[in-house]
């Protein structure tokens, strides 16, 4: 007699782990896409040039910067922290800045980053 019930578990056992491994191979997938297009690099590439141009930043110096690849940024002057985000999908970058000065960033015409220091009063 062939046993029915031991195929079908053999069967089962195959297809579990075919689903796993498809599963595994399609997060590796977007894993390498997401690294291939640099985006995290790239955040981490302008959130530091932004806070070391402020950290070297006099008071009345004004810095013009193209940000047409900047999707989001922020300033947290409490925490003295600046947040770049490249894509509305990616969670973004903080780096912190260590200028005492009042810093403002202001989007002016285009896709230009207006960052100005001025003194505390």
């Amino acid at each position: 007699m062939i046993n029915k019930r031991g195929d079908s578990e053999l069967l089962l056992r195959a297809l579990v782990f075919l689903i796993i491994f498809v599963l595994i191979a399609v997060i590796l997938f977007i894993f390498i896409n997401i690294q291939a297009r640099g985006y995290a690099m790239k955040e981490q590439n302008l959130v530091k040039q932004i806070a070391l141009l402020i950290d070297s930043a006099r008071p009345g110096t004004e810095i013009f910067m193209d940000a047409s690849s900047i999707y989001n940024i922020q300033l947290d002057e409490i925490n003295k922290e600046v947040f770049v985000q490249a894509k509305i999908e990616s969670k973004g970058k903080k780096y912190p800045y260590f200028n005492t000065d009042k810093v403002r960033l202001f989007f002016t015409k285009g896709e230009l980053l207006r960052i100005e220091v001025d003194k505390l009063k």
